[in-house]
């Protein structure tokens, strides 16, 4: 539900932003048991990219650690 709510949300000109976002959404509705997640790494796949070369693909890996979200850990 939290990653159905950040890609239905705010528009994302970059996937590297996406992807940070999903990750970050999914450790804060994990709530209380997001102490123990350390860390959560999303993996994003666009197929056929508008850029000026012919691609099948392209992806973007990004990481959020829970660290980064309290301070006080």
């Amino acid at each position: 539900e939290a990653v159905r709510g950040v890609v239905g949300g705010a528009h994302s000109e970059l996937l590297e932003h996406l992807a940070v976002r999903i990750a970050r959404a999914s450790i804060e509705a994990a709530g209380p048991a997001a102490a123990r997640v350390g860390a959560v790494t999303v993996v994003i796949r666009k197929l056929r990219p508008p850029v000026a070369v012919d691609m099948a693909s392209a992806g973007v890996r990004g990481r959020r650690e829970r660290r980064d979200l309290d301070p006080q850990v």
